[in-house]
């Protein structure tokens, strides 16, 4: 009898409904292994970022133009590690996909809830484009370089004010 879990005591022998449990169990542990990949990789996200913001913080201080290479260079780690997350997310989301249509199940409930009853509650396509691991990359490849460019023009507003 095979042990749940354990894919090298499964034997030839095994009757057919069994191995489509032990399938469907290593299916969703492999989905569970992808759900901690995303979590750690969450993770390091919002860690560089922060250490990025705390530096930004001492390198905006200065209103002169010597901290504008810092602050576009803490713009720039900050816009790759964005993009990095992002990329990282897009394929748990496709290893996910991927398990998900091995399952003999088209459907398996491996998010607590199938497709359809998704449908029933009204869990609406935005409720999953504004999940954490969907939101936070895109986000901060976008607020990077705006503080880039706003303190370029900060920069240039107070060279123009000193001027006139």
């Amino acid at each position: 009898m095979p042990v749940q879990g354990d894919v090298s005591t499964l034997s030839a022998v095994a009757e057919p409904d069994e191995w489509e449990k032990e399938r469907q169990a290593i299916i969703r542990d492999m989905i569970r292994h992808e759900d901690a990949l995303r979590d750690h990789r969450l993770s390091y996200l919002l860690t560089l970022n922060g250490f990025l913001f705390a530096a930004l913080a001492f390198a905006w201080r200065e209103n002169d133009g010597e901290s504008i290479p810092l602050v576009c260079l803490l713009a720039a780690v900050g816009f790759v590690v964005g993009l990095s997350a992002y990329a990282g997310q897009m394929t748990s989301n496709q290893a996910v996909t991927k398990l998900r249509d091995l399952a003999h199940d088209p459907d398996p409930p491996v998010l607590g809830l199938t497709s359809a009853e998704q449908d029933q509650y009204s869990v609406s396509r935005w409720n999953k484009a504004l999940v954490p691991w969907n939101v936070l990359p895109k986000l901060l490849i976008v607020i990077w370089p705006s503080i880039a460019v706003a303190r370029i023009v900060t920069a240039l507003v107070s060279w123009l004010a000193s001027e006139l």
